[in-house]
């Protein structure tokens, strides 16, 4: 017979701690790997995302400021502020930001950004030497804020490219996710550019499918995009090449002055005449018979070129199937026999020539979906960050008790 033990019986959970002191460790080392970089994950609702600091090529008055929505919420964002740290501008917010959606700030009137209807006005300059901006909420906590009080961390004042943020995931304190934006007059309500390119004025990437077609296509961050052209017609049935340009922006774009040359052979420049409009959302067809430009059945491309002579979109092809068209399906392309001039691309290009189909990546738009499903899991009130850290913290805490429990010592009898 055991004698029995004099000493106050002590709790479960702490005799168990005891004899097992290197689990216990392992718990709680675990649980710090697992909660102390969830903050860093976690994003701001609203963040500063563009800042026209140096005011646009009309005047250097016309500045205007982009908040971005970070949730797949609409926002109110009345009572909120955006200031600097000299309270100029100072600048009192009202009304809603929609869910992933942009709200613009222009500066005295409505003029900063031509096409593109503010939604809201202030007063009070941007200093070109710098500021120190925060966004804060109603309780006046900050939301977001950048810290550009020595200089501005990107933006050019010459050439009036603005400020724009890389990724709304990543904080604005952080200077390198800033960039200066690809064109002058930056991405008001749109989408950020890929930013300024050192020594080239066309961002390509490119992809090789089965067939050894070699695709390259980039994103112009005018709006103004390369949709769809026909480089082989089927004499029998079609008369002429033909070239589509497409319209992104919800507002019409002038693109009096614009080029847009082949690549290979005798290449062709043929300036847009003055005058002419792309509605919101609409196309342009160019047909041979005015661009002149004779596109060649092997290897051959497109660029386009804004007034300033900056290429803002290309795209090449090694072979074209005669009577097929080239078309873009966001930054895919494939040929088809179904020709869509001036018309919406059809989804069952892709679905029935995946044979023919060539991938064209685009890093900004990766980012963006990113920042829809950071937004998804980190905002609207920690609600699912708060989920992931108790099924974690549940599935740690299992393991571990039973570990403790087959570790445990038995009564003797």
């Amino acid at each position: 017979m055991v004698k029995p033990d004099s000493r106050p019986t002590q709790p479960f959970l702490i005799q168990y701690a005891k004899m097992n002191a290197k689990y216990v460790k392992l718990f709680f080392g675990a649980m710090c790997l697992v909660v102390l970089p969830m903050p860093i994950l976690a994003t701001t609702s609203v963040v500063i995302n563009e800042i026209a600091w140096m005011g646009t090529t009309t005047s250097a008055n016309d500045e205007w400021i982009e908040l971005y929505n970070n949730t797949s919420s609409n926002i109110d964002i009345t009572g909120w502020i955006l200031k600097s740290t000299d309270k100029t501008p100072l600048i009192k917010l009202s009304g809603v930001i929609p869910a992933n959606g942009y709200f613009l700030l222009e500066r005295t009137d409505d003029n900063s950004v031509i096409g593109i209807v503010a939604d809201q006005i202030y007063t009070g300059s941007l200093s070109n030497n710098g500021e120190y901006l925060q966004l804060q909420d109603a309780s006046e906590a900050i939301v977001d804020e950048i810290n550009g009080s020595g200089e501005w961390l990107m933006g050019d004042n010459s050439t009036k490219q603005t400020m724009e943020r890389k990724s709304p995931l990543m904080a604005g304190s952080d200077g390198v996710n800033w960039q200066t934006s690809q064109s002058p007059g930056g991405t008001p309500k749109i989408q950020n550019s890929s930013g300024v390119i050192e020594n080239l004025q066309i961002k390509t990437e490119l992809s090789i499918n089965l067939d050894n077609e070699v695709v390259a296509g980039s994103n112009t961050e005018n709006g103004i995009i390369i949709n769809e052209f026909l480089p082989a017609p089927d004499s029998s049935t079609q008369q002429e090449e033909w070239i589509e340009l497409f319209n992104q922006n919800v507002f019409d774009a002038n693109v009096s002055g614009w080029l847009i040359q082949d690549i290979e052979g005798k290449i062709i420049k043929y300036k847009i005449p003055t005058g002419a409009i792309i509605p919101a959302q609409e196309f342009l067809l160019l047909p041979k018979s005015q661009t002149k430009i004779t596109l060649n059945n092997d290897s051959d491309g497109l660029i386009l070129f804004s007034p300033n002579s900056t290429a803002v979109d290309k795209v090449e092809y090694l072979s074209a199937p005669k009577g097929k068209s080239f078309n873009r399906f966001s930054d895919d392309w494939a040929w088809s026999q179904d020709l869509t001039p001036g018309k919406t691309n059809t989804d069952s290009v892709v679905k029935n020539d995946t044979n023919e189909k060539s991938t064209v990546r685009n890093t900004d738009n990766n980012q963006a979906s990113l920042a829809t499903v950071g937004s998804l899991f980190f905002n609207n009130g920690g609600i699912f960050s708060t989920a992931i850290i108790a099924l974690i913290i549940a599935i740690i805490s299992s393991i571990i008790i039973l570990i403790l429990s087959r570790s445990a010592p038995q009564k003797d009898s």
